[in-house]
C-alpha cells in the first residue's frame, strides 16, 4: 500500500514541477532542446525529493537511514563539518545557558546514549561522554549529524 502512495506522490509532485516549467517557459528560450532540459531538472528535484528520509520517533526507538538509536546503545563521533573540523551539529552544555559546539578534539570518541527526544520538528540524542576524559552531556541533532558524517553508523 505504501508503494502505492509513494507512487501517486511521486506523480503530483513530477506534474506540479512540470506545470511551472510551463508556466514559467515565457521567460526560457522556446528551442526544444531547452525544454527538455527543464523537464530532466524537474525529474531529478522530484526524486532527490523523494530521496531523503526522515527520522521517526516509534515508543522509546528512532530510525533514521535504515539505523535504529536505542536508549544504551554506543556510538562514535566522526569528525566535525566547519572548516576547523568542529562540531556542528554535536553541542557540548550542561543545560540552556552553557552550550558550545564540540572542539575537534572529540573526533572519534565513543558515546552512549542517555536520551531520545525530540524538539519542534528535529530530533536529539542525549549522550554521555567516555569515562577516560572528562564526563560531558553532548546533545546531538540526529538528522544533521549523520548526514555530514558527525556520527558515524556502523
Amino acid at each position: 500500500m505504501w508503494i502505492v502512495r509513494w507512487w501517486m506522490a511521486l506523480a503530483n509532485n513530477l506534474l506540479l514541477n512540470l506545470q511551472l516549467t510551463a508556466r514559467f517557459s515565457i521567460f526560457i528560450p522556446k528551442s526544444a532542446k531547452m525544454k527538455n532540459h527543464l523537464s530532466l531538472i524537474a525529474i531529478f528535484i522530484t526524486l532527490n525529493r523523494f530521496s531523503q528520509k526522515k527520522a521517526i520517533l516509534k515508543s522509546d526507538t528512532l530510525f533514521y537511514n535504515d539505523h535504529k538509536f536505542h536508549v544504551g546503545d554506543t556510538l562514535r563521533f566522526g569528525y566535525g563539518s566547519n572548516p576547523d573540523k568542529s562540531f556542528s551539529f554535536v553541542i557540548i552544555g550542561l543545560g540552556l545557558g552553557d552550550q558550545t559546539n564540540a572542539a575537534s578534539g572529540w573526533s572519534k570518541t565513543e558515546v552512549i546514549v542517555d536520551k531520545i527526544y525530540k524538539q519542534g520538528s528535529k530530533f536529539y540524542l542525549k549522550v554521555k561522554g567516555d569515562a577516560k576524559r572528562e564526563r560531558k552531556n553532548f546533545y546531538v541533532d540526529v538528522e544533521g549529524a549523520i548526514d555530514n558524517k558527525e556520527l558515524l553508523l556502523e
